[in-house]
């Protein structure tokens, strides 16, 4: 057999080519060994390492966590002073104002997650209802009950067909002697005298040029005396508890209609126009109490149903409730030169 002879040019491969990973690993573990075996200690054990260990790049995880700790505690403790934590807060407010033409964040507030779903169509997931259960209904009086037909059942039994129901006398516990006596028990709440209330809508503030707190509100009120409208959302869970506190929960309503998770107010005083005011409920069950005066409504069919379905409109007295399903959408007018007041409960 011809003996094989290496080509001119080629190499032979070197050793330390060879040399894997897990050899390497099985000889410094048996250089260990050898050192134990020797007693020689740790120290050396790390000097005679050296000239391998100076080539493994060092990391400082442990102390960029350490600075991190100081970071968090030195916070903790300024934020707990009252005048750092108040400049600061001012600081942040003021930079997320300047942001708001650049980055409308302002919807974020009451989200209950920051990130939004993927692939989400609003259209698609647009709820359907059965018309036929809405196409009859052509006048608020076919929605009146009387007191001796109240009672959880029926009044679940007409949710259900999505009817809306009207009730006398069932607010009482609600109203005051009038709308400022109302107006001022709330704001005797600094907690609800300071919030911001959502979807403000009024002729006495111009909401898109900023935000205003309730008792700014009523302040301009009392310059627009005359002739002002004003309805808004309480979205903060503090001002939704307390005016929960003097609009209690209707006892009628079925136990599976809870809780309430916000409420509205409307008010309005000699102020006399054409356009109707539309009110951006969310919730599957609005209550609509009318404490003074009286308010217009208009109720229009959602959705598959707006073709179908008749647009309703009708007064709702002072005194009178209104339940209403999420098949229809509010619109309301202010109502003459009366002084008229009514408040909005949605719940889950």
């Amino acid at each position: 057999m011809p003996k094989l002879t290496k080509e001119k040019g080629s190499k032979e491969p070197s050793k330390h080519m060879e040399y894997s990973l897990e050899e390497l690993d099985r000889d410094l573990i048996n250089f260990q060994n050898l050192c134990n075996d020797l007693k020689i200690d740790k120290s050396n054990q790390l000097e005679i390492m050296k000239p391998l260990t100076s080539k493994i790049p060092k990391t400082h995880t442990f102390y960029c966590l350490v600075l991190l700790s100081v970071l968090i505690c030195l916070s903790i403790i300024l934020l707990g002073q009252d005048s750092i934590s108040w400049h600061l807060t001012a600081i942040v407010r003021i930079a997320m104002i300047k942001m708001l033409p650049y980055l409308d964040w302002r919807y974020l507030e009451y989200e209950q997650c920051l990130i939004p779903k993927q692939h989400q169509n609003y259209n698609i997931q647009q709820e359907i209802f059965q018309c036929s259960l809405c196409e009859s209904f052509k006048d608020f009086e076919d929605f009146l009950i009387i007191d001796k037909e109240i009672n959880p059942d029926v009044i679940e039994e007409l949710m259900a067909v999505h009817k809306p129901i009207i009730l006398a006398g069932e607010i009482d516990h609600w109203i005051k002697e009038s709308p400022e006596q109302f107006i001022e028990q709330l704001i005797n709440h600094q907690q609800f005298s300071k919030s911001f209330p959502c979807n403000l809508k009024s002729n006495i503030y111009d909401t898109i040029r900023d935000d205003v707190d309730f008792e700014t509100l009523i302040k301009k009120r009392q310059i627009h005396d005359g002739s002002f409208f004003m309805h808004f959302r309480n979205c903060r869970k503090d001002a939704v508890r307390i005016f929960r506190n003097y609009t209690h929960r209707p006892w009628f309503l079925p136990e599976n209609v809870a809780p309430v998770t916000f409420n509205w107010l409307i008010w309005n005083k000699n102020y006399q126009v054409m356009n109707y005011k539309q009110l951006e409920l969310f919730e599957k069950c609005s209550v609509i109490g009318q404490m003074f005066g009286k308010t217009r409504l208009r109720l229009l069919p959602k959705g598959n149903c707006h073709s179908t379905c008749l647009t309703l409109e009708g007064v709702l007295p002072a005194r009178f409730m209104m339940v209403l399903t999420n098949l229809w959408d509010v619109e309301y007018l202010p109502e003459g030169i009366s002084d008229n007041m009514a408040a909005i409960l949605e719940i889950r």
